[in-house]
This record gives structure tokens, sequence and C-alpha cells, in this order.
């Protein structure tokens, strides 16, 4: 997971050193350590993501050839697919792929000069060309999502077709927008990014305050500066972190839980060090990045105990939550 925001990151601004502070900046953000201890899909369905983002980047920005760039985004598409496979969301990060690719084709044919940083996108999606596009934005993510029933239906006997995953999915469906869910455990979607109360029920999750909040200042510059002269590296991240979660203001799910913010948050951490790209590098002699880390670790430091449910008196060593 760390090496995937790594590799986005260096793709997006192609400064190896953000990149290295987005990856810390995931590596000290706590969901990333709490969600990678307890058995949710959301594990598998982050790596899948992630490593997603890498190939639909990396089908954009590499110098590679129009061959090498349709096989990256079928990559993307099938990753895609699995992601959700293992949570229906993921459709709103492919819906932001599937407009980004038509809106670059379309940028080709309407020169301005704000449209000038996506030429080279724009000629990226023409090298990969509009038959490329939808098998690798439609077709390979319903394969692949589809394919995952199959191990499914053998194990319950059960005929392996359009009717059954129709089936299958209207069960889905149906659980989802019924079950009520526990409301103590349970939160408003607008208050998951200022939220400092611990999830007690979940390894103490709470998202870490230097990259929720670092991160909501870096969205909101980026919205600035995308507004000034827009690009892709500001355009893809806030795009991604509104549809991650202001999707939440319209899901048909009774009870939000606090741990559906994790896709969101993971975006953070990347959106830091785009926006930290156009800023000064050091503050008072010291690197902004090495202030960040450092910040970031001492609060990750100070809730390790109790999110690795050490024992006593080690889990209270920095302190308890009561």
């Amino acid at each position: 997971m760390v090496s995937a925001v790594y590799l986005w990151t260096y793709l997006l601004v192609g400064d190896p050193s953000l990149a290295f502070l987005a990856a810390g900046l995931t590596l000290f953000n706590n969901f990333l350590y709490v969600m990678s201890r307890i058995g949710m899909m959301d594990v598998f369905f982050m790596f899948f993501l992630m490593w997603s983002l890498v190939a639909y980047t990396a089908s954009l920005v590499l110098d590679i050839s129009a061959g090498h760039r349709r096989l990256l985004l079928i990559g993307s598409g099938v990753l895609i697919g699995l992601a959700t496979a293992c949570k229906w969301n993921a459709v709103d990060t492919l819906a932001v792929f599937f407009l980004v690719s038509f809106a670059l084709r379309l940028a080709r044919h309407r020169p301005a000069d704000w449209l000038l940083p996506f030429a080279r996108y724009a000629r990226s999606t023409q090298e990969i060309g509009i038959p490329a596009l939808l098998l690798g934005l439609v077709l390979a993510p319903i394969l692949s999502y589809s394919l995952t029933y199959w191990p499914l239906c053998r194990f319950l006997h059960r005929p392996f077709g359009i009717h059954e995953l129709v089936a299958l999915n209207v069960f889905i469906w149906r659980f989802s927008t019924t079950v009520k869910g526990n409301p103590y455990i349970t939160m408003a979607w607008y208050a998951w990014p200022l939220n400092l109360k611990p999830q007690r029920a979940l390894s103490y999750l709470v998202g870490n305050p230097v990259v929720a909040w670092g991160g909501l200042v870096a969205l909101a510059i980026c919205l600035s500066r995308f507004w000034k002269k827009a690009e892709l590296a500001e355009g893809l991240v806030l795009l991604l972190f509104a549809s991650n979660f202001f999707q939440w203001a319209v899901t048909p799910e009774h009870r939000l839980f606090y741990y559906y913010y994790y896709p969101s948050f993971m975006i953070l951490g990347v959106a830091m060090a785009v926006c930290l790209r156009r800023l000064p590098a050091r503050i008072f002699g010291v690197r902004i990045g090495v202030l960040l880390l450092v910040f970031a670790f001492a609060v990750f430091l100070r809730c390790y105990p109790q999110m690795a449910h050490l024992q006593s008196p080690w889990d209270c060593l920095f302190g308890c939550w009561v």
C-alpha cells in the first residue's frame, strides 16, 4: 500500500522527496495501521484501488508506446473491478477515471491557454483510443468484478450466469440498504474529517490530525491553484477525494461508520505532497516535509500503545483515552 502511494505521488509530481513524504504520511496516518490489522474487506479494497490509481496515472503521464498505455489502462480497469468486488464504492473512483479520460479527449479539440497543461495527457488519451478506453473503463471492470463470483457459485453449487449474478447483487443491495446497524458506533459523514474521538470498538481508530487537518488545508490550496491554473495532479486529487467523501451524503445506507473515511483519508497525504510542490521547501531552514513527518510520527506514537492493544502498563505509556 505504501509503495503504491509512493509511486502514484511520484507519477503526479515527479519529485521523489515529495513522493517519500506522501508515503511517510500514509504510513503514520493511523488508518493504515488499524485497518491492516483487522479482518475486513477494506484492506483488499484499498490495495486494488491504490494500484489501479498507479496504473491509470502511469497510462497518462509516462513516455511510453500506445500499446503500453492501453495495457496499463486495461490493467487499471481490472484492478478497479476487483476493488468494486470488495466494496461497491470503488465505482466512484471508476467514475473519476471515466470523467478525466473523456474530458482530456475533448480538451484536445478545444485549444485554450488554461488547457495547455493538459495537452500531453490529452495526447495520451488520443493514443489510447476510444476502443481501448471503453475496454479498460467499462468491459474490464465488469468482467473482473463478475468473475469474482465464480468461486462462490462453485462453492454453493449454483450456476454461474447472468441471472445468478443479478440475484446476488440484488441481495447485496437490499442487505446494505435495510440493515440498521449499531447507532452507538456510527458517525455522520461530515464529522469524519475533524473527528478526534477514537473508535474504541475498532482498535481505537482515529485519524492522525496532522494528516487529516493538513490534508484539508492542502485540498483547499489545490482547489485555489486549480482555479487559477488547471493541472492534472491538483485536479485528480480533488476529484478523487470529493467522489470518495461526498458520496456518503447520498448513500442509501442507514448507518455510516467512521472507517468508511479510509479511502478519502489515504488521499490526504498525497494532497499534501501535491500542495507542497509549489510552496517553499523550507521554513526557518528546516524542510517542511521533515516537520510534517516528525509531527505525524509523534501523534502516531502517542496512539500506538492502545491501537496495538499493548498490555498494562504499556497501554497507557503516553496517556490513556477514557
